[in-house]
C-alpha cells in the first residue's frame, strides 16, 4: 500500500479543544479515497468517538493521572510507541496541530510524506525550537491553516511547504439539533433574567478572572443578570477554586455561575443565554462565538484576534481596549437595554461555515493530493 492510500491524523488528546473538535467533525464527514487510522497522543474524552471504520490507537494512556498512570506511560515510551510509528511510516501523516513537533520530527527523520494543520498564534511559536519552526515551515507537503490570521503566522517563516486555508465549520451536533432541554430551572435562573454565556476550557488564557471583573463592572448598572461560564478545567491546576473564592469575595454569587464540564449538555447550558461574551486573550478562530452567531446571540468580544474572522464586519462588538471590564459592561448593558433585534443574520453568517460547505473543501483538497 502506498503513501496515498493511507492517511494517519495524530491529533494531541481527542479532549474537546478547538482543533480537536475541528478534526472530529472533519473525520465524521469524511469522504476520502483511502484507509484512516487516527492516532493520540494521549488518550482523551472523545476516543471512544472516533468514527465506526476508522482505525485508532494511542501513545500515552492518561494525560493526567497518579504514579501508576506514569510508569505506564513511560513503559509504553520505552517498548510500544515507536512500533506504532514504524507501523505506519509508509502512510501520509496529517498532524492536527504544531504543538505535535516530536511526530513531525520523526516524519522528517524517517522520510514520511506529512501534512501540518494549524490552529495557533504567534505566542505558541514562542514554545518551539528554531529549528523546530525551520520544520515546520519547510518540511510539510502541505500545511492547512484554520484561518487567514495563522496562515500569515506562518507565512511570516517564508517556507517552501504549501499552505491553504480551511476554516473551523459550525459543529454538525449544533446543525442537527432541533429542541434543547432547559437549563434555567436547574440553575434557578427566573425567566426574567438575561443571560450572559462565556463557553470554553477554564485555563488562563480563556481569562475567567476577566469575566469575574466584567460581572462586577455589569452590577453597577444592574442586578438583573447571570453571567454562565460553560466549560470546565482541562488541567490539574486549581483554577476553579481561585474563581469560586472570586466570585464570593466580591459579592457575586448571586449573578456568575461557573457550571463545570458539562460534557454532552453542552448547547443545554448555552441555548438559554440571551447574549454571549468572549474573553479570551488570543483565538486564532472562535468556534464558541460562531456557536453564539447560531443560537442568534448579541455577541461583545475581547480583541483576541481571530474572532474578527468570524464576527468579520457588523455581526458582534469588539471591545477597543484588550481587557477593559468596564467597557464591557458598558456595551453589554447597552444591548441588555435595546429592543431586542431580528437575528436572522448572525444565524445566516453561522452558516457560512456550516459543516456541508467547509468539509467539502477539506475532502476535495485531501482527495486531490492523494490522487
Amino acid at each position: 500500500m502506498s503513501n496515498k492510500e493511507h492517511i494517519v491524523f495524530f491529533t494531541p488528546t481527542l479532549n474537546r479543544t478547538g482543533s480537536e473538535i475541528v478534526l472530529m467533525d472533519l473525520l465524521k464527514h469524511q469522504q476520502l479515497n483511502c484507509k484512516i487510522t487516527v492516532i493520540t497522543k494521549f488518550k482523551g474524552r472523545m476516543y471512544d468517538d472516533v468514527p465506526k471504520g476508522i482505525s485508532k490507537d494511542f501513545l500515552y494512556g492518561k494525560q493526567y493521572g497518579g504514579i501508576g498512570s506514569k510508569i505506564y506511560n513511560r513503559l509504553r515510551k520505552l517498548f510500544v510507541i515507536d512500533g506504532i510509528l514504524k507501523k505506519h511510516i509508509n502512510a501520509t501523516w496529517y498532524i492536527n496541530t504544531i504543538m505535535m513537533a516530536d511526530i513531525l520530527e520523526y516524519a522528517e527523520q524517517h522520510k514520511v510524506r506529512a501534512i501540518v494543520h494549524i490552529h495557533e498564534l504567534q505566542r505558541i511559536y514562542a514554545t518551539l525550537s528554531e529549528t523546530q519552526i525551520k520544520r515546520l515551515a519547510n518540511y510539510p507537503e502541505l500545511i492547512v491553516a484554520n484561518t487567514e490570521t495563522s496562515a500569515a503566522v506562518i507565512r511570516e517563516y517564508k517556507g517552501k511547504s504549501r499552505i491553504e486555508i480551511i476554516n473551523p465549520a459550525l459543529s454538525s451536533t449544533l446543525e442537527q439539533k432541533t429542541k434543547f432541554e432547559d437549563r434555567r430551572t436547574l440553575l434557578h435562573i427566573p425567566k426574567d433574567t438575561f443571560v450572559w454565556a462565556m463557553c470554553g476550557t477554564l485555563d488562563k488564557n480563556k481569562n475567567p478572572f476577566l469575566f469575574i471583573d466584567i460581572a462586577c463592572e455589569l452590577k453597577k448598572h444592574t442586578d438583573k443578570f447571570k453571567m454562565i461560564w460553560v466549560g470546565g478545567k482541562a488541567d490539574d491546576s486549581d483554577l476553579d477554586e481561585q474563581c469560586e473564592r472570586l466570585v464570593e469575595k466580591n459579592g457575586l454569587k448571586d449573578h456568575v455561575i461557573f457550571v463545570g464540564d458539562v460534557k454532552t449538555d453542552f448547547y443545554n447550558y448555552f441555548s438559554i443565554a440571551n447574549g454571549f461574551i468572549l474573553t479570551s486573550q488570543f483565538e486564532s478562530f472562535s468556534m464558541t462565538t460562531l456557536e453564539a452567531l447560531f443560537f442568534q446571540l448579541p455577541v461583545v468580544a475581547n480583541d483576541c484576534v481571530g474572532v474578527k474572522e468570524v464576527l468579520a464586519t457588523g455581526f458582534g462588538y469588539i471591545v477597543k481596549q484588550k481587557n477593559d471590564p468596564t467597557e464591557f459592561a458598558q456595551k453589554m448593558h447597552e444591548i441588555m437595554n435595546s429592543p431586542k433585534k431580528d437575528g436572522t443574520k448572525l444565524k445566516e453568517r453561522a452558516m457560512t461555515f456550516a459543516i456541508k460547505i467547509i468539509s467539502k473543501k477539506w475532502n476535495t483538497l485531501l482527495n486531490q493530493m492523494n490522487a
